[in-house]
């Protein structure tokens, strides 16, 4: 009734009684130490994500060398990935049990783990089909990064390779960035994807009455000039 007259009108108290209950309940040194823990789990999961891609990155190339065993760019770009995010997932599930309200959800979400996949799974399938064409791409590697492919008639380099979408950059400095379930169902050219040099038809126009063969001999000539051919 004093809030009320002071309000100049009725104000519903019970929202107000539960915060006040939770204050009451609520212990702050434990949750100052939970805290304290999340905030130190985070961290350290995130310097740990960082310093093992930093590691593979740099060690990956050396153990694929001393056991004389093919491993490109793309399947160490895919390996460094999936390790980060093993060490992501491990962190959110230890922050998870430092929080009894949260710990309590993950029971119930566990309990009814098959419904809650199917939910999962159906509101995520594209992201889920992306995940899983990555892995397929990087094993099975029907282009890797650095190759030269043709896509929806744009020509570009695989620039990189995540686990959800493949970037593509162009001549002209466009990054298409096209998810991996896309790219696995597409037909794309690789033009670099076994040998190195390519044919390529180039048409030129000369007047009919030119020469044929001064004109080859100049074509021939100016094409031995560049590096590349």
């Amino acid at each position: 009734s004093s809030v009320d007259s002071i309000a100049g009108q009725h104000v519903n108290m019970t929202s107000i009684d539960i915060l006040l209950q939770t204050i009451h309940d609520l212990n702050p040194i434990p949750a100052l130490i939970n805290l304290i823990i999340i905030l130190v789990i985070a961290l350290l999961t995130y310097y740990a994500a960082k310093f093992v891609d930093r590691m593979l990155e740099n060690y990956i190339p050396k153990v694929a060398g001393k056991v004389e065993m093919e491993l490109d760019e793309t399947v160490g770009v895919m390996i460094r990935r999936l390790v980060s995010a093993s060490i992501y997932i491990l962190g959110l599930m230890l922050i998870i049990l430092q929080i009894p309200q949260l710990r309590s959800l993950a029971t119930v979400m566990l309990a009814s783990a098959g419904l809650a996949g199917l939910a999962i799974g159906y509101a995520a399938k594209d992201s889920l089909a992306s995940f899983t064409s990555g892995i397929f791409i990087a094993i099975f590697r029907p282009f890797r990064v650095g190759d030269w492919v043709d896509f929806r008639n744009d020509y570009g380099v695989i620039e990189d390779l995540t686990l959800r979408h493949t970037i593509i950059l162009t001549k002209d400095y466009r990054r298409i960035i096209v998810p991996n379930n896309i790219m696995s169902n597409e037909p794309i050219i690789n033009w670099t994807i076994r040998e190195r040099e390519i044919t390529w038809t180039v048409d030129f126009d000369i007047a009919s009455a030119s020469d044929i063969d001064r004109a080859r001999e100049i074509i021939l000539q100016e094409a031995k000039t560049q590096p590349k051919v």
